[in-house]
């Protein structure tokens, strides 16, 4: 659990659709896209309080959690513990004990791992295009090489695998752009107000 935390938080291109609870609704079985609700500083505070307990059970749990390794995969990183209360015993009394029910926790959770990456992406995303619009005179002059008969054929495939890279960039900013552009933005204010109690937390440098 600490390695896929650890994953979660320092991973930049992310998108959350899993499911959520709403009112007395078990959490497994709540609407799409909960990660976009408000989050409250109460909820946030509850969250840090349980979250060494959740993370306790299911480090204790002998399952191979899967891996965060690409933006795509956040929703079944997420989701594979959306029923951790079913997969561990006492789990929900033990958050409860811990000032949160799993029904008030799932939701938390996944408000907050919203809101901290989409966090992290505002400025990640910022540099990228900074970087991309310094490379537009490169650019031009990469595609007039294409047109150059002085330019051999193999120097012109590497050009084109150059621009393709490129563009797979700007097309990922922007898809990812686009994915968190609907978390409030009191969502984002409340992780930064809290960025070193949750990089604690999560245990990441």
């Amino acid at each position: 659990m600490k390695k896929c935390l650890t994953l979660v938080l320092v991973s930049i291109f992310l998108v959350l659709m899993c499911g959520a609870p709403e009112g007395p609704e078990p959490a497994e079985k709540a609407g799409e896209n909960i990660g976009y609700g408000t989050l409250t500083e109460g909820e946030l505070q509850k969250l840090m309080k349980a979250m060494p307990v959740f993370k306790t059970e299911v480090e204790k749990l002998d399952k191979e959690w899967e891996a965060l390794d690409s933006p795509s995969n956040m929703g079944t990183w997420l989701g594979q513990f959306s029923k951790a209360n079913q997969d561990i015993a006492e789990l929900d009394a033990k958050l409860t004990a811990a000032g949160m029910s799993w029904n008030e926790f799932w939701p938390a959770f996944a408000k907050t791992m919203t809101a901290y990456i989409a966090t992290t992406l505002e400025q990640s995303m910022a540099e990228m295009k900074e970087e991309m619009k310094g490379k537009e005179g490169e650019v031009a002059e990469m595609e007039a090489k294409l047109n150059d008969p002085n330019v051999t054929d193999q120097e012109k495939q590497m050009i084109k695998a150059s621009l393709e890279m490129m563009k797979t960039m700007q097309k990922s900013i922007e898809e990812t752009e686009a994915l968190y552009a609907n978390v409030p933005k009191a969502n984002k204010d409340l992780i930064q107000k809290h960025w070193d109690e949750l990089n604690k937390l999560m245990e990441v440098e």
